[in-house]
């Protein structure tokens, strides 16, 4: 099991996203995605922004499917 931490545009954990070490001494989240000012389109197809580590999973796993991610923030990351 990964565990995934939200980050924001400057690389900088979102104040709302859980790091650390584990009582097993694991340091955690395993990998960390963009979770503040994420781009998102409601249903009824406005634009807007949202924050949360809620956001940063799906980023990933469509960002798993990218075959070259060179140059790409979650390159570096």
């Amino acid at each position: 099991m990964l565990t995934v931490g939200g980050i924001d545009k400057n690389g900088n954990i979102s104040s709302f996203s859980s790091y650390g070490i584990t009582i097993d001494q694991r340091v955690k989240p395993d990998v960390l995605a963009l979770a503040t000012g994420d781009a998102l389109v409601s249903l009824n197809g406005a634009f807007g922004s949202g924050n949360g580590t809620s956001f940063a999973s799906p980023v990933l796993c469509g960002l798993a499917t990218c075959p070259d991610l060179s140059g790409s923030i979650y390159a570096r990351v």
